[in-house]
């Protein structure tokens, strides 16, 4: 929550100090539990903050808090790990904090760049107007590790990071490689990354001992120019192998250019004959330019793209023709699609949150946080636009299936239960979703009778896991004809997904294994003697999707853990279980135990260095 504190403007609230009160629990080992006594002192115990504006800003006379408490609700804050300041005898401690929408802010009110953080204590007193940033960050701590695994699975990453499983096209690779050296600072341990983070780590991300091998053989031969190419604005190569050598071509890509999804990438106006290589280079088969002016026909004339033109003046929307017939083109098309404007900002904006709202059923809102890796500007008359564009975009979905009244979900927590209520409820008007984690019981009740009163279907978004539950919400919607989804998800799968969960509203970080725990041996089934018209039973994410497409619905994009639980395979067995086992490891029964006992027993000691691999018996 914006708010002031202490003659400046910060961030405070129950987020700033979850993320402040982590880091003190994870890094026990440094030396400052004492000095979080002094912050105390000063700021009482009323909890951390980030400051936006300092006192000496002067802009401070004329903001108003409240003009900008909406902009920033919900906020996203990245703690990048716990950063050390020393001035004489006197140490300051603080969590290193990027928020883009913070910087967006004092970008706005013309205001210089400033280093946000939490201040977690100090040993004498803070210290003022020195860099608290990245650079800042004190890489003797254990917490190293966290950092950088956190980093890893951040944004810019996350997509590359895909790009492992397939050889053919290595982008992800480069990138990868170089947001690590160049985000974290860590030239200086170049070496360590290199060889002991990505060339070990990332081998096993691909399938098979073959590309395992061919893959720590390209970053080896990348690493001698990448320390060179850190500076350069080189984001996409190519490689062909001449003689068994690995031949790697380079392009530079227009400005703000980034993929918002499979298919589309917005861009800057790409000016240079490179730009368009580096297209046709990565499967561009339409570019679509949305300016007051053409591009040059002579810099696709002879290319295999097709490029597409709509004039559109600086600051504006397209008209709705022409973004239905940009959405044509985006469709037909068999390759993937650069949009692009003069600075690739506004009006490439409008049009990448359109297609998303037209594509993915998202709204006005969930597009555009699709762009937050994104330089995005868009004006009051482009927002306007992408308002009424979701309406368009509304009357394009009919549902194939005749819906009951009430549709009622049962199923563990993290089943999918959420997901598939969500896409429902964003595929028609007529259709609510109640979810008591969200709104509260009353509330949800409330709602109900507001939707029973219009005609409309209600999704009952609850766990509703006993026929007395289930009862009671019929009772209460006056036993109206009723559907039940019943998500089949075994409770130990449930477990694993809700350990990687994020930002649920009804459960607290950490909470999720302790509610599990309590609800195991709750489920009972349902059944039609419960006046459910139908039961319809989901095993999982692929039977629900092929439900939502039958009855006409968008399918939701798959959650983050969906395709990286490991199966474990050989699967282990163990002699007895104390805690290290895995749902997927086998434990021995009695007669087997004492079996294996009374056999000798062989101790296979494998080490691998780089190239090496040796074992010892004994």
């Amino acid at each position: 929550m914006l708010s002031y504190h202490r003659g400046c403007v910060a961030i405070k609230g129950s987020q700033v100090n979850e993320i402040a009160q982590k880091w003190i629990n994870q890094c026990q080992d440094i030396p400052f539990q004492k000095s979080l006594k002094a912050r105390e002192g000063r700021d009482d115990t009323s909890g951390f903050h980030i400051t936006v504006m300092a006192p000496k800003e002067k802009i401070l006379t004329n903001f108003d808090v409240s003009q900008y408490e909406l902009l920033l609700d919900p906020i996203e804050l990245y703690d990048l790990g716990i950063g050390r300041k020393q001035d004489g005898h006197n140490t300051v401690y603080y969590v290193v904090i990027i928020s883009p929408q913070l910087e967006k802010l004092r970008a706005e009110l013309q205001l210089p760049h400033y280093d946000f953080h939490i201040t977690l204590g100090f040993t004498q007193s803070d210290i003022h107007d020195v860099p608290k940033g990245i650079s800042t960050l004190w890489m003797k701590s254990n917490h190293y590790a966290i950092t950088l695994h956190q980093i890893l699975e951040k944004g810019p990453v996350e997509l590359p990071a895909r790009a492992l499983r397939d050889m053919g096209y290595l982008v992800g690779v480069f990138f990868l490689f170089k947001c690590v050296v160049k985000s974290m600072k860590l030239k200086e341990r170049y070496n360590y990354v290199r060889d002991e983070v990505l060339c070990r780590e990332y081998k096993q991300l691909v399938s098979g001992e073959d590309y395992g091998d061919r893959l720590v053989k390209i970053l080896n031969r990348l690493s001698g120019r990448t320390q060179q190419s850190c500076g350069k604005p080189v984001n996409f190569y190519t490689y062909e192998i001449q003689d068994g050598v690995y031949q790697f071509k380079t392009y530079e890509m227009p400005r703000n250019f980034s993929f918002v999804s499979e298919k589309v990438a917005g861009a800057s106006k790409p000016n240079d004959e490179q730009h368009w290589d580096a297209f046709e280079a990565m499967g561009v088969t339409d570019v679509i330019t949305v300016m007051e002016m053409p591009m040059p026909v002579s810099l696709h004339r002879t290319r295999k793209l097709n490029s597409h033109f709509y004039e559109v003046d600086d600051r504006t929307p397209p008209t709705k023709q022409q973004m239905l017939q940009m959405m044509q083109v985006i469709d037909e098309s068999e390759g993937k699609v650069v949009v692009h404007c003069l600075g690739g900002v506004g009006r490439t904006a409008t049009v990448i949150v359109a297609y998303l709202m037209w594509s993915e059923e998202v709204s006005k809102f969930e597009g555009k946080q699709r762009l937050v890796g994104r330089k995005t500007i868009l004006s009051q008359v482009q927002e306007d636009f992408l308002t009424d564009w979701y309406r368009v975009c509304r009357e394009q979905t009919k549902l194939n299936v005749k819906l009951p009244p009430i549709i009622m979900m049962v199923g563990y927590p993290a089943s999918g239960k959420s997901t598939f209520s969500k896409a429902m409820a964003d595929a028609s008007d007529s259709i609510t979703r109640i979810n008591q984690d969200e709104m509260g019981r009353k509330q949800c009740e409330s709602l109900a009778g507001r939707t029973k009163a219009s005609g409309g279907t209600v999704v009952l978004d609850r766990c509703n896991l006993t026929a007395k539950e289930r009862k009671e919400w019929l009772s209460i919607m006056h036993n109206r004809k009723a559907w039940c989804i019943y998500y089949t998800v075994p409770w130990e799968e449930c477990r694993w997904r809700i350990t990687r969960r994020e930002n649920h509203p009804g459960i607290k970080p950490g909470g999720g294994l302790r509610i599990m725990e309590g609800l195991r041996d709750t489920l009972e089934p349902p059944t039609n003697g419960e006046r459910f018209d139908q039961v319809i039973e989901l095993k999982g994410i692929e039977q629900a999707n092929q439900l939502l497409k039958e009855w006409g619905c968008i399918v939701p994009a798959s959650p983050s853990w969906a395709g990286h639980q490991i199966i474990k395979f050989p699967r282990t067995r163990h002699v007895v279980n104390l805690g290290a086992a895995t749902r997927d490891d086998l434990i021995m029964a009695e007669g087997e135990q004492k079996k294996y006992l009374n056999n000798p027993i062989y101790i296979c000691r494998g080490e691998s260095r780089r190239s090496e691999l040796g074992y010892q018996y004994s």
